[in-house]
């Protein structure tokens, strides 16, 4: 069984239960595994809700929390793209090649659109630049007004 750390929504009227987060909440987006750092920590806003005794459950996030992670992506990503270009500096080809076929395959697959008009997710790719965009949708379609959102470590 995998580990899934997953971003969802429940309306606000209804009350934070463990049963009304499990029947009542929407998945919205998966998270990579980077920040069960900052869930043991609890630093970003993050806090614990409905933990079982292995420490899979419910967080609360806010906005605030989802920014941070489109921050961290944007840091991680300009770190990544740095280290290419000091290979390609460098002369050393062979990292920037590889990169280049990863992405065309990527933007080959028919699972690069989501199309399914039930899921919130722009795209399925895992890539950090396109999981800024996925995170950057919830940002804006998001009525945090009348929503609060949730991560789901299950």
């Amino acid at each position: 069984m995998s580990i899934r750390l997953t971003i969802r929504k429940m309306n606000k009227k209804r009350e934070i239960t463990k049963y009304n987060l499990e029947e009542f909440s929407e998945d919205l987006y998966d998270l990579d595994f980077t920040y069960l750092d900052q869930l043991s920590k609890e630093q970003w806003g993050i806090k614990e809700l409905f933990l079982d005794e292995d420490g899979y459950g419910y967080f609360s996030i806010s906005k605030e929390t989802l920014m941070e992670f489109i921050n961290n992506y944007q840091e991680r990503l300009i770190h990544y793209y740095n280290g290419l270009n000091e290979h390609l500096k460098k002369s050393e080809y062979k990292e920037v090649e590889t990169l280049i076929k990863v992405r065309i395959a990527l933007l080959k697959h028919k699972t690069f659109i989501n199309e399914d008009v039930e899921n919130n997710t722009l795209t399925s790719s895992y890539l950090i630049e396109h999981s800024i965009f996925n995170l950057v949708h919830i940002l804006k379609t998001v009525n945090f007004k009348t929503e609060n959102l949730f991560l789901y470590l299950s």
